[in-house]
């Protein structure tokens, strides 16, 4: 930990219990087990339970389920009958207190800190500090280790462009060229994970280059990974290039010797075809309840052997899906669709973190839940299944639209240089070539979205 990583500890220890209004006050290592529990459930859903400095417990009878917890990066709040706040200390905009009054802009959005948990005027120097200190750990460049599990459209540009360039990178240099399948699959992904122009564009420079070393790629990639998520990162990546092995051939993954060379450079603990073998059934459970060949009886199965199959292999399931899912959706829209089976909230996950296997995390806990909700009651798997198709529909469309956009400034390109065939052949040629690429793969995702779309009429 750097020196002014220390610092900020120290004083977030310090200040804490000042800006304390009512509660009983908790530093890290006195906090009853029962009561972390309890106050990560209901006040901060997602967050690692180490990484909790000061938990303060506003509630009468000492339940624990309201009051805040602050973490070196992030203060979390929940007042009686609220909802939780969030708020990362180095995205915090401006403080403002008026007229007793504490309201925090955050990521475009105004919170009320204004409830009983608090001495506004002691919080509000707090908060201001606390973003100080954020902004001079940065201009250090010193990463907090972050205090969650975080998707990966939340971690910073930099990481998902090396994310989406390691699996180019991959398929040009360990499987020897890039086919359509597998390009529409790195296609999808950027969409899924709200590529904008620009970032797309720096994706599209890298294919046609000559500099895509995977290994060097990987080792980019898992070095600004925010710390306390880089295992998730890999094990996320892991899971990408089994997607797009499997978009070339559906035979056993972990008989793929590119694959498996692949997943030995990630530095795994463990048994590496075992973690193998353990993805790649979460990914097809998850194919499977789209294409709606397993029953309710048999989605409810799977989980329970998932949950076992997890815990045995060490992958920690949540990392599957943070950069969504194989099956096309966006992190949001896994949320979405587990929602709609009833399992929206069940894990205590943060909204981004939810996963259609990720149902499987938490042991005991989840099973109670699964049973409530699938056992005795027989549900229409079909419509909720139909509003998570609709979100991959969705996923599917945005990324025609965008390569449509891309063919036609392949063709205007290819107009421009035509005017002098002669000196500009070989860049013709690369061109042709390149758009022949878009345009398979574009075929091929209309055609998984046109299958998609009779599921849903």
């Amino acid at each position: 930990m750097h020196e002014e990583e220390i610092k900020l500890v120290e004083y977030i220890k310090k200040e804490v219990p000042q800006i304390n209004s009512k509660g009983k006050v908790y530093l890290r290592g006195d906090i009853p087990e029962k009561k972390i529990k309890v106050a990560l459930n209901s006040i901060a859903p997602g967050v690692f339970e180490n990484m909790i400095r000061v938990y303060v417990d506003t509630t009468i009878f000492g339940k624990g389920d309201d009051g805040f917890i602050v973490t070196t990066s992030s203060l979390y709040c929940k007042e009686i009958g609220a909802n939780p706040i969030h708020i990362p200390f180095e995205k915090i905009e401006r403080v403002e207190l008026t007229n007793k009054k504490l309201t925090v802009t955050c990521l475009g959005k105004t919170v009320n800190l204004s409830g009983t948990a608090f001495k506004l005027p002691e919080t509000q120097v707090f908060l201001n500090e606390m973003k100080n200190r954020h902004e001079k750990l940065k201009d250090l460049s010193v990463k907090c280790t972050t205090d969650r599990t975080l998707a990966l459209e939340e971690m910073d540009v930099k990481v998902q462009i090396n994310y989406l360039k390691t699996l180019v990178a991959y398929e040009k240099k360990v499987m020897g060229n890039l086919l359509s399948a597998p390009f529409s699959e790195i296609l999808g992904l950027m969409t899924q994970l709200n590529f904008k122009p620009e970032m797309r564009q720096e994706i599209k420079r890298f294919i046609v280059s000559d500099n895509a070393d995977f290994e060097e790629m990987l080792q980019t990639t898992v070095i600004t990974a925010p710390y306390g998520n880089i295992d998730n990162v890999q094990y996320s990546l892991l899971k990408d290039i089994i997607r797009l092995t499997r978009s070339r051939d559906k035979s056993k993954a972990s008989n793929n010797i590119n694959l498996i060379y692949a997943g030995g450079l990630l530095n795994l603990s463990g048994n590496l075809k075992e973690k193998i073998d353990f993805i790649e059934s979460v990914i097809i459970n998850d194919e499977k309840l789209i294409d709606g060949q397993i029953s309710e009886k048999e989605f409810e199965k799977n989980i329970k052997s998932l949950i076992a199959g997890g815990a045995a292999v060490g992958v920690p399931v949540a990392a599957i899906y943070i950069s969504g899912s194989v099956v096309g959706l966006s992190a949001a829209g896994i949320t979405s669709g587990l929602a709609a089976f009833g399992f929206g909230g069940l894990l205590g996950f943060s909204s981004m973190l939810t996963g259609i296997g990720v149902l499987i995390v938490g042991g005991v806990g989840v099973y109670t839940g699964v049973k409530y909700l699938t056992g005795g009651k027989q549900r229409k798997v079909s419509s909720k299944r139909e509003k998570m198709i609709q979100e991959v529909i969705k996923i599917h469309q945005a990324t025609i639209n965008a390569l449509i956009e891309d063919i036609n400034y392949f063709t205007e390109e290819l107009n421009r240089l035509s005017q002098d065939y002669e000196e500009n052949a070989l860049k013709i040629a690369k061109l042709i070539a390149e758009m022949q690429l878009y345009n398979e793969a574009l075929t091929k995702i209309k055609s998984k979205s046109s299958c998609l779309e009779l599921v849903v009429k």
